[in-house]
């Protein structure tokens, strides 16, 4: 064969392998639809091979008829021969998967919780699952050190969510994420008596458990990296994304009691669209009714209640016989203590499409409705004798019947609609209002991620968070109008709050090399607050019994803006992890703050790291904390009759005249030194200890009376 022909035949040796080459795409998961990222995917008998990213996703150019290896720690090796299909779907069995990759606190590369310089918890979903509990706050108190979220009883509309913080700083100072972008807070403001009062939380019940994929949680000060509200910690919530099968799920409860009966429907699926496009669906529907745990005390109460309660009203301090009756035959006294009843409507979806070989649009929607009943304190017949003896309702009468007048008053409303309990055979027994809401919260987000360059990666994104909350009072009664007019409704629309978010952001990592990664992006985030106006009825003078409705004078609609900038860099040589992070944030209502973080590990051998960091941060004081206004009856220390109080903002004239100071961010100092140690592949653990200093810390103040002591504030 001469020079020439040798040639070409080498160039079309060549050019038919470069032709005959396929473009294989696919995604890799675990056999219970987990996908699965940093997977090798290698052609055997060559260096040609890739790794599956974040969503497990990956994309590799081999000869026609390849064999290729796809392998991942903990899970059984599979090969997979390489035909005329383009697109595949490899399903990994589990072996011993050692350790698990999370990308919280690591914003440019993704590291395990072991081997991550801060204390990280990686939950899946089916871990979750299996703590058997109902709502996401009771799955995490269940699988996350130092997590807390409590269920309240007698707690207005806290009743309805419950409130959770980290590590015991409170609700507001734990940031929420829904893959990586910032969640709402909740428009509510806890006013009464839980753990957090006059804090802010996120209403965690708006996402669904059959939408989770896992829940990552950083256990370390992270103002620095993510921004306010991150004094304690976050929360990043992972969606799934391309499930490989379907999930319907029905769950059922009840109590030992025979009471709380609850009902779980959800479903989840995902739908193939477009060009390798994945849209994933996910609906749940929850109910669950009352339970009661009062305390049983009957005549003993009854008594007491009333020994030396009003000097200025001796007769008060007897009780009447009709009221022993009363308690003895009603020893849990008419209250209802316990959970509320509660419908809760989920809907999320999550879609994905390529754009290209290097970009991703994204999209996530998730919509709850959520309609909640509990219960004021009952108005017993001993304890509220303003009401029996006033004449607010009617006096206590003998000949009085169910429905009966007297001096001109009813106890029915103007559609001849009764108080449930107010009168029986002419005495007047009590009655316990109802506290009813609707909640509303929504969550959208629209972005894309793509590389451009070597290993330089932007994700761009925009979201929309709302969360709405109305209050109705039941089986109440404005005892002002009813005074005034001789007639009062007994069912009450009290207004409500709404909060929105609208945040936009670039986020950019790269990585140099093996030793040194960047991240670095910016943000502008609106917030709004308002306030709804109840209806006339509800706050007229001192409002609707249990809760006044809100007033022309209280109405707040307030906004702001920040804007935030930050950039972080880590250092990897050997065995010796180095990094640090630092925040710029601007606020158009308070002003401005830098946090900064430093962090290390070392690896002492190939079980065991020390782990440490230090950082700064702060919490932005919230819109409602800021503007928020109302008053109610309500029960103070030990007074025998509810006594009207108000919630005055920090930018009220009264406030500014006491001299208290506008409010401003709180800032912490945050120090954590820990080791995690590997025994055997099956079993690891890690060790971490912990100190927070928290300056100016933002709390509801105390009760301030009035010189004359008519007045609380």
């Amino acid at each position: 064969m001469n020079k020439i022909s040798y040639t070409l035949l080498t160039s079309f040796f060549f050019v038919y392998n470069a032709i005959a080459q396929i473009n294989l795409s696919g995604t890799v998961s675990s056999s219970i639809g987990e996908l699965l990222p940093a997977v090798t995917v290698l052609e055997t008998g060559t260096n040609n091979a890739t790794l599956t990213d974040f969503d497990g996703v990956f994309k590799l150019t081999v000869q026609p008829n390849a064999l290729l290896k796809i392998s991942y720690i903990g899970y059984e090796t599979q090969y997979h021969k390489a035909g005329t299909q383009r697109n595949i779907a490899i399903t990994l069995s589990k072996g011993e998967r050692l350790e698990e990759v999370v990308v919280l606190g690591n914003q440019s590369k993704p590291r395990s919780i072991l081997d991550s310089p801060v204390p990280i918890d990686n939950i899946k979903a089916q871990e979750l699952v299996f703590t058997g509990k109902n709502h996401i706050e009771d799955m995490l108190r269940f699988s996350v050190p130092s997590y807390q979220a409590l269920n309240h009883f007698i707690s207005d509309a806290a009743a309805h969510y419950d409130p959770a913080d980290l590590r015991g700083l409170g609700p507001s100072r734990t940031l929420v994420l829904i893959n990586g972008k910032r969640k709402a807070q909740s428009a509510q403001v806890l006013l009464n008596s839980p753990p957090g009062k006059g804090d802010v939380g996120v209403d965690m019940k708006s996402i669904p458990v059959i939408a989770i994929e896992r829940i990552e949680v950083l256990r370390d000060g992270a103002s620095a990296q993510y921004g306010s509200d991150a004094i304690a910690g976050v929360i990043n919530v992972i969606l799934k994304k391309n499930t490989q099968l379907s999930s319907l799920n029905a769950t059922t409860g009840i109590t030992s009691k025979g009471d709380g009966f609850n009902l779980n429907l959800d479903f989840n699926h995902t739908l193939n669209f477009g060009n390798k496009g994945t849209i994933n669906l996910s609906l749940a529907h929850y109910t669950q009714e009352i339970t009661n745990r009062a305390r049983t005390l009957g005549e003993k109460d009854a008594i007491q209640f009333h020994a030396g309660l009003d000097k200025n009203h001796p007769e008060y301090n007897t009780p009447r016989q009709y009221e022993l009756e009363w308690a003895k035959n009603n020893p849990e006294l008419g209250m209802k203590v316990g959970q509320p009843q509660l419908k809760n409507i989920n809907f999320f979806l999550n879609l994905n499409h390529p754009i290209g070989e290097k970009a991703n649009f994204y999209t996530i929607h998730g919509h709850t409705n959520r309609y909640g009943k509990s219960f004021a304190y009952f108005r017993a017949p001993y304890w509220r004798k303003d009401v029996a003896d006033s004449g607010l309702l009617a006096p206590i009468d003998d000949s009085l019947e169910l429905g009966g007048n007297a001096n001109g008053i009813r106890d029915k409303d103007k559609n001849d609609n009764y108080i449930e309990g107010i009168f029986s055979n002419g005495d007047y027994i009590g009655y316990q209002p109802t506290f009813e809401t609707k909640i509303i919260d929504d969550f959208n987000l629209v972005g894309i991620d793509l590389e451009f360059g070597k290993n330089l990666f932007l994700d761009i994104s925009a979201s929309h968070g709302n969360n709405k909350l109305e209050y109705f009072v039941n089986n109440s009664v404005n005892r002002d109008y009813l005074n005034d007019h001789g007639w009062a409704p007994h069912s009450y629309y009290n207004g409500g709050y709404n909060l929105r978010q609208i945040s936009l952001n670039a986020d950019f990592s790269k990585i140099l090399n093996d030793f040194i990664s960047l991240a670095w992006g910016i943000e502008h985030r609106t917030e709004i607050f308002s306030s709804i106006l109840g209806d006339p009825f509800s706050f007229y003078e001192g409002g609707s019994d249990s809760f006044g409705g809100i007033n022309p004078n209280n109405l707040i609609h307030v906004s702001r803006t920040s804007f935030a900038a930050y950039g972080g860099i880590d250092f990897e040589i050997g065995n010796l992890l180095i990094g640090g992070a630092g925040r710029f944030e601007d606020y158009s209502d308070f002003g401005n703050n830098f946090s900064w973080k430093i962090h290390g590990r070392q690896k002492l051998s190939k079980s065991s790291v020390l782990r440490a960091s230090y950082s700064t941060g702060f919490r932005a004081p919230t819109l409602h904390q800021r503007h928020l206004e109302n008053t109610l009856y309500t029960i103070v220390g030990s007074s025998p009759y509810p006594v009207l109080q108000g919630t005055f903002p920090n930018e009220h004239p009264a406030i500014r005249n006491l001299g208290i100071k506008k409010l401003f961010a709180e800032t912490s100092q945050n120090i954590s030194l820990g080791s995690t140690y590997k025994f055997n592949k099956h079993f690891s653990a890690s060790l971490d200890l912990y100190q927070i200093n928290v300056n100016d810390r933002i709390l509801f103040s105390s009760r301030i009376a009035a010189k004359d002591g008519t007045l609380d504030g």
